[in-house]
């Protein structure tokens, strides 16, 4: 059975929100190593490593400690079709909160992530309901508890850097979108995730091509998208779309405002 078959909307969301977050750890499951996905056209850019390297390091926590940044989502995927917005919000001490609200024809819903530096809060729910999740989940020390748990997002600076290691970068161009010039790279996998099979096709719906957008000037990763077979669609076909939107760096909150944000909400309702 297909994922979007077995989730509820919200939580079809955050997964997709993984995949571009977490860079596919959930893909990796416990399987037994697959054989690597097909070689790219093109064999490894170095140049295409060191703008990694470089928009990491310029949004990292020792050069941007407050961030904020809309968030957009759109996925197609095994026959739906769903759209995710919201906002993504960093602070000093590992202060993180996502909210995005999602859209599948008339049904909505809410996925929220928050942690305040010692925990992590994440639940989600459909129109008005209850919230539901996994609940309060207790942060390890050092700078690896940054939230990284289940379906939830660690930050933009991991995002690159877990897509430099994992992902072959192999074409870099220099293209123009809505009047601005980005650096758009191209990845496919470094080792293929391990729920594919050693013999046989790419399974349907799971993603072997990520193509990065990084902002020309100031190397913002804007846009993320991940391509992948996805039948009766034709070709390698755009799975998950994600824009990182008008971004803010290093604008403190006033301290009344942060407690609202990053405090935990209560446990979420298990049904």
């Amino acid at each position: 059975m297909s994922l979007p078959r077995l989730l509820p909307l919200p939580l079809l969301v955050g997964s997709a929100f993984l995949l571009t977050g977490a860079v596919g750890a959930r893909l990796a499951g416990s399987a037994p190593p697959a054989s690597p996905p097909p070689s790219p056209a093109f064999g490894a850019d170095p140049g295409a490593g060191q703008l990694l390297d470089e928009a990491a390091a310029r949004i990292g926590p020792a050069r941007v400690a407050w961030l904020e940044t809309a968030v957009w989502q759109q996925v197609e995927l095994q026959g739906l079709a769903y759209q995710a917005e919201g906002r993504y919000l960093a602070a000093p001490g590992r202060r993180t909160r996502l909210d995005l609200r999602t859209r599948l024809g008339d049904t909505e819903g809410e996925v929220r992530v928050v942690s305040d530096g010692t925990a992590l809060w994440q639940g989600s729910r459909i129109g008005g309901g209850d919230w539901e999740g996994v609940g309060k989940i207790g942060l390890p020390a050092g700078p690896g508890g940054d939230g990284s748990h289940g379906w939830s997002f660690a930050g933009l600076s991991p995002l690159l850097q877990g897509l430099r290691t994992q992902m072959v970068w192999g074409r870099r161009e220099l293209v123009r979108r809505g009047g601005r010039e980005y650096h758009k790279l191209t990845g496919t996998w470094a080792d293929a995730p391990k729920t594919t099979p050693r013999d046989g096709p790419w399974p349907e719906g799971l993603p072997r091509q990520c193509r990065l957008y990084l902002d020309a000037e100031t190397l913002w990763p804007a846009r993320v998208e991940w391509w992948g077979p996805d039948p009766p669609r034709e070709g390698e076909c755009l799975l998950v779309q994600m824009e990182f939107r008008d971004p803010v760096l290093n604008r403190p909150l006033p301290a009344e405002q942060c407690i609202r944000e990053f405090a935990l909400a209560a446990e979420p309702t298990r049904r």
